[in-house]
């Protein structure tokens, strides 16, 4: 090349011109384990898919590092509310398939718990007791609350009621549990001809625990639907402490780097506004989105 001799040339002719090289590093980046914030209550909203993966995403990014009672470190963040609707199918990218949802339905709307276990979510919603009756007392007195036909009577009799509740919480055995239930309460309410499912999680593992949970779920809602004789409605999670567990972080991690981009998609609050306008003093567009 002409030009890389012509250069060469003139530095041996001239070598004051010039000096020595000079590598310039790249200035090491600060990695930031995560965003410390005290802000409680976030807001989800989509398809399972969509909800799961957004609840991924802020744990991770605003999870509190800290202690569990399981003997590992969990990222938390408290209070997170998702209103799920439309698409409950399965993804690729969910870790299961059809085949273990259909057992976990199984075990999910059992009514009789297992000897080995303190709970099951069937047990207490369609044969709920307490600790202080003897078994004796409740097979020959069938002493059992059925919570699912308690709540099909009473919408049945009344729509616009708010007694449709059940809890999954038995202060008798659960206060000084091991293991007491993550899945404490749930709500229905009839609003336009829909009936909708509040659920309320103490405790909530987002990474192992959340997809099946919410499947379980709204199969629960459907079946009560029917027997009411009305639509399905959004069905709404409510996660006080939603968390992932140290052992699940890179999994998480690699998930949604593969996932995240291509599943999420801008979606316009439909209860909220968008304000527009020109700032004359900072030479500015402004944006703000209001509730």
């Amino acid at each position: 090349n002409k030009l890389l001799e012509t250069v060469r040339k003139f530095r041996e002719e001239n070598p004051h011109f010039f000096m020595e090289p000079i590598k310039i590093l790249e200035e090491e980046k600060e990695v930031v384990e995560n965003l410390t914030t005290d802000i409680v209550g976030f807001r989800v909203e989509g398809e399972l898919h969509e909800v799961w993966l957004k609840i991924l995403d802020l744990v991770m990014k605003f999870g509190e590092v800290k202690e569990s009672q399981h003997g590992l470190k969990q990222k938390e963040i408290l209070d997170v509310l998702a209103i799920i609707k439309g698409d409950f199918s399965i993804k690729e990218f969910f870790g299961f398939k059809k085949e273990d949802v259909e057992d976990y339905l199984n075990s999910f709307f059992s009514k009789n718990k297992p000897k080995e276990v303190e709970y099951t979510y069937g047990e207490r919603l369609f044969k709920f007791t307490f600790k202080w009756v003897s078994e004796r007392f409740k097979a020959e007195f069938n002493f059992f609350i059925n919570q699912i036909d308690g709540i099909v009577k009473t919408l049945s009799k009344a729509p616009f009621s708010r007694r449709a509740v059940a809890t999954l919480w038995n202060p008798f055995l659960d206060l000084n549990s091991s293991n007491p239930p993550c899945l404490t309460q749930i709500t229905w309410n009839i609003k336009n001809g829909k009936l909708y499912q509040t659920c309320i999680f103490r405790s909530h593992d987002i990474f192992g625990a959340y997809l099946m949970n919410a499947l379980a779920l709204r199969r629960l809602q459907q079946m009560i639907a029917e027997k009411l004789k009305v639509n399905t409605g959004d069905l709404i999670i409510l996660s006080q402490s939603a968390h992932i567990y140290s052992n699940s972080w890179k999994n998480v991690e690699k998930l949604l780097k593969n996932y995240k981009s291509k599943k999420l998609e801008f979606k316009e609050d439909e209860a909220g506004y968008f304000r527009v306008w020109i700032d004359e003093e900072k030479k500015e567009i402004i944006v703000e989105h209001h509730l």
